[in-house]
């Protein structure tokens, strides 16, 4: 009896975790209530289900993981629409990780108390307090790693979307390794079979460390790139900002001459040439004004630039702004409009008829900056891989990095940037959260 109660809430406790897991990589957007329902049902029958093949045989149990986790793909699945792979891959990872736990301490306890038969003592008597005390402190080593997990999602979402592909064929390898090891901690365990073991713990260890390093290697490399693009263009920018800034102000100064001169003109009656000076002053001061949409001078001067630009490249532009000044740095401000504006300026150069057009809106509900830029395109000009957005350009190891750039600036203030694709409508969105 204790037995049972114990295994019914191992298994149930397991089953939510899993199901919380996912939840920190994929995000749901069902409705709570019958999210949380049918949850709960999937769980509970999932639970009774486990339970009973717990008892059934040990052979059961071998396979038991593999069943276990294409039931909770299913489920998941049907809740939330997610792809299989991607949802497969997550469970079997969470899976594997709680195999790997309880096979590690099966192999360590029989080392350290020269037990061979230590597997079968804790494994498969239900009522023993060996048992017992195992198991909590094997769920309570899971809890701890799921708690870092969740602190952590971030970083985890980002990284299983990068290597998601990779991490299933791996978690295939890694079960396979692991039923086949946990045959043989059922049965008489040699000193042979120990060695093979630490063996494989080993080269486990060693994949991993490569698999690792690989990630920060590319994490680095695009932390250079990002450093070395952000410079320039701040230095580059900025620069034409104070050219911008000197031109109004060297107006500002020769505004007495242009005054004396108009004065002459209207003494001397010369009111042809007066209105011809007062036109030639008035389009040299229009294309050297800059705008004023806010008090923030970044955004004023990053959208008066490109304005300009995608004009002179036969692009409309229309802009609605109403934003007062807010708690954001303005090299983030500025790094993110000049990247997305100027993919929305690229997208419109590509089409070949004449609907080019690009809005932008930028406001500020409750404290979150929103940024929305919308412009129209050529179909199917946009390059994707893997459900993300790719450079077109040949040369993709210097191109190509103004998304990942953009993604770890709204990732300091801990926001959100979602894209939609129509059939000829480019739509970015961007949120950042402030106090």
């Amino acid at each position: 009896m204790i037995g049972n109660i114990i295994n019914l809430a191992v298994t149930l406790l397991e089953c939510i975790l899993c199901y919380q897991t996912l939840e920190c990589i994929f995000i749901t957007e069902q409705k709570k209530e019958y999210y949380f329902i049918m949850k709960s049902v999937q769980i509970v029958v999932l639970t009774f289900i486990v339970t009973v093949v717990n008892n059934l045989s040990i052979y059961y149990i071998v396979a038991l993981p593999f069943f276990v986790a294409l039931f909770i793909s299913i489920g998941f699945i049907a809740l939330c629409r997610n792809n299989f792979i991607k949802v497969m891959t997550i469970v079997n990872l969470y899976y594997i990780v709680i195999l790997l736990l309880d096979l590690i301490a099966l192999f360590t306890l029989s080392v350290l108390f020269e037990n061979p038969n230590i597997a079968n003592i804790i494994g498969t008597s239900g009522n023993r307090w060996e048992r017992i005390v195992f198991i909590i402190a094997m769920k309570t080593i899971l809890i701890i790693l799921f708690i870092l997990f969740y602190k952590n999602r971030t970083n985890m979402r980002k990284y299983f979307e990068e290597y998601h592909k990779e991490l299933f064929v791996i978690s295939i390898i890694l079960y396979i390794s692991i039923v086949c090891y946990q045959k043989i901690a059922f049965v008489n365990i040699n000193h042979s079979i120990l060695q093979n073991w630490v063996n494989f713990i080993i080269t486990l260890i060693l994949l991993v460390t490569i698999f690792s390093l690989h990630g920060k290697y590319q994490k680095l490399l695009l932390e250079e790139h990002s450093i070395k693009l952000e410079n320039q263009l701040l230095d580059k920018n900025y620069h034409n900002l104070d050219e911008a800034l000197q031109r109004v102000s060297k107006k500002v100064h020769n505004m007495k001459s242009i005054l004396n001169i108009l004065e002459k003109y209207i003494e001397e009656y010369k009111i042809e040439e007066a209105l011809a000076y007062i036109k030639e002053q008035h389009n040299e001061l229009s294309q050297s004004k800059l705008k004023i949409w806010t008090d923030n001078r970044i955004i004023n001067y990053v959208l008066n630039e490109k304005i300009c630009n995608a004009m002179e490249k036969g692009i409309l532009v229309e802009v609605d702004i109403a934003i007062p000044e807010v708690k954001i740095k303005e090299d983030v401000i500025y790094i993110i409009l000049e990247n997305i504006i100027d993919n929305a300026i690229e997208a419109c150069e590509r089409i070949t008829n004449d609907s080019k057009w690009i809005n932008i809106l930028i406001s500020i509900v409750n404290n979150m900056m929103v940024i929305k830029v919308v412009n129209s395109m050529e179909p199917g000009s946009i390059c994707m891989k893997n459900g993300r957005i790719e450079t077109c350009k040949e040369n993709k190891h210097m191109h190509g990095f103004g998304l990942k750039i953009v993604q770890e600036k709204v990732d300091l203030y801990n926001g959100y940037m979602k894209y939609q694709i129509y059939e000829n409508v480019f739509e970015m969105n961007i949120g950042l959260f402030f106090e």
